[in-house]
Order: structure tokens, then sequence, then C-alpha cells
């Protein structure tokens, strides 16, 4: 199935009100971790709205492309 997708909600969520779009501001609810650097353990947490900025739309394909270099 990683040839196609089946969407869950309408195309006008998916496809552009809800989607990460390259260079378009989305509004989230992020969750912040401040993590030890020595015990590796959750020093805080922080709930919060947020902005994301995605910087490139990538197909999963492309995606491990990069990983994988």
């Amino acid at each position: 199935m990683v040839d196609r997708r089946t969407d869950m909600l309408p195309a006008l969520l998916t496809e552009t009100l809800c989607s990460l779009v390259s260079d378009v501001d989305r509004c989230a609810f992020s969750v912040i971790f401040e993590i030890d650097s020595k015990s590796f353990e959750i020093v805080e947490t922080k709930f919060g709205k947020s902005i994301i900025r995605s910087r490139a739309s990538l197909s999963y394909y492309k995606a491990q492309e990069m990983m994988d270099d």
C-alpha cells in the first residue's frame, strides 16, 4: 500500500487546511521536552500552541532516499 494513500478525512482538510505544505505556516499544538544529556531523563515538559513551517513537501520515497544518503 505504499504506492497509494487512503484519506480518512475530506480532501479539503487533508490536501489543504491540515496538510504541511512547504513554506506555509500551520497552526499546531506542540509538546516540547527538555532531556538531561547524561541520564536522558525528561527534565521538563511544555505544552502549547505553536506555528509550524515545513521546509519541504517530500514523498516517502524521497525522504527515505535523503535519510539513506
